[in-house]
């Protein structure tokens, strides 16, 4: 017996004819077993219902609210198996919300997963990786991790010519405090960093 659900995975359930009585149960059972590796459509509703109250929280500056209804989405996003592009992005959304909070470190661990998953993609999206960057050099700085972050500036950099006019300000702004920093113990790094700040601010 085949059971097929909507993502095309099947599962065979062999039993014998003096077995037939417990049909409704190993029907069951391939159901359970076929769907476990498929997207939940209704787990990406509520994901997408709680990423908007997400969106709408941040806009009015409720962050701890912000960060309850990204951190379900972020769960909904796992337990529905959707797939490593949302997981990503919301983990990248929460990220931000946690960042704003002034929690850095736990801003690092999700952008850093973030960031795994984006590489593991294909194909690779660079302005994507790049918005992740920049993101995790300012939640390192955060924490004065700035020798770390510094790799990671750079990295956000090399996507500049796919960000918009605001993405361009903020990250020539992070660029400006790195190079601030620098200053203190690497004059041409800091030197740099002014240069590609101030490129970007054209």
């Amino acid at each position: 017996m085949f059971i097929e659900t909507p993502c095309l995975v099947k599962t065979t359930v062999m039993f014998k004819k003096d077995e037939r009585m417990k049909l409704p149960i190993l029907i069951a059972l391939g159901f359970v077993v076929a769907i476990a590796g498929c997207a939940n459509p209704v787990n990406q509703v509520t994901a997408d219902n709680y990423q908007e109250t997400c969106f709408v929280a941040e806009r009015n500056g409720n962050l701890e609210v912000a960060e309850e209804a990204c951190g379900r989405a972020l769960a909904n996003v796992k337990w529905g198996n959707l797939g490593a592009l949302e997981e990503s992005q919301k983990r990248y959304h929460l990220s931000k919300i946690k960042r704003a909070l002034g929690k850095f470190a736990e801003a690092e661990v999700l952008l850093k997963q973030s960031l795994a998953l984006e590489e593991g993609l294909d194909p690779k999206s660079e302005l994507r990786i790049g918005r992740r960057s920049v993101e995790l050099a300012v939640a390192l700085a955060g924490q004065g991790k700035w020798a770390e972050g510094v790799e990671h500036l750079t990295r956000a950099y090399g996507a500049r010519n796919e960000y918009s006019a605001f993405e361009k300000s903020y990250t020539a702004l992070v660029l400006r405090k790195y190079a601030e920093e620098l200053r203190k113990s690497n004059e041409q790094r800091a030197t740099e960093f002014s240069a590609m700040a101030a490129q970007l601010s054209e």
